[in-house]
């Protein structure tokens, strides 16, 4: 085994750069760092793993012929990707960026920052339910308040019950016999001779006239 005069041996030199060579042709192993395009336009890093390791509950149902299991960083989401596709695609992407992998890094969060202000606003008690809690709202304001107004009319009209003078039940009339129904004209009759006499209208007992 030879070296260099860097004290390395070629043959580890030699495994270094055919290593380098395969992840350039899109060529990868476990534990490698790959790129990965998870939107439209984000990119993403992830890393190869043993799709043996992972329970089939966390990852693609399917996997297709070509495709390596890649878990994205910062999540357990899994993906089957193509390692070709994707190492060809990122490097005009690189390039696009002054190969500059951090503004990509950057870019992408920025996407899913904006991605989770959606999904939060469409996951907020708006919408539709807030429609329906707010028409629940006013049917249970008016069908209180209609109740506290019958309530109240109920209150007036008993009160208003209560205050007015009380009905006079009329007496029944008295039904009187032929004896006192004769002695009350005789009453009446002695009154009126009573009252008579002292007008001067008729002569006072026992008088001639």
């Amino acid at each position: 085994m030879s070296r260099s005069a860097s004290g390395e041996s070629n043959d580890g030199k030699e495994d270094r750069e055919e290593a380098a060579a395969d992840k350039l042709g899109g060529k990868v192993t476990l534990g490698d760092l790959i790129w990965v395009k998870v939107g439209k336009d984000t990119w993403w890093p992830a890393q190869v793993v043993d799709e043996n390791t992972v329970t089939e509950s966390n990852k693609p149902k399917n996997r297709p012929a070509g495709k390596v299991l890649v878990r994205l960083y910062g999540s357990y989401q899994h993906l089957y990707v193509d390692p070709i596709k994707c190492h060809s695609q990122f490097k005009i992407v690189l390039e696009q960026n002054n190969g500059s992998h951090r503004d990509i890094f950057d870019k992408a969060l920025d996407q899913e920052k904006i991605r989770s202000v959606k999904s939060s606003k469409s996951k907020s008690p708006g919408s539709k339910s807030k429609g329906n809690s707010s028409k629940k709202e006013k049917v249970s304001k008016k069908a209180k308040l209609d109740k506290e107004r019958e309530k109240a009319k109920r209150k007036n009209q008993t009160k208003d019950a209560s205050e007015s003078p009380k009905m006079r039940t009329p007496k029944k009339n008295k039904i009187l016999n032929n004896d006192e129904v004769g002695n009350m004209q005789s009453e009446l009759s002695a009154r009126r001779m009573r009252v008579m006499q002292s007008l001067g209208l008729i002569a006072p007992s026992g008088s001639p006239f």
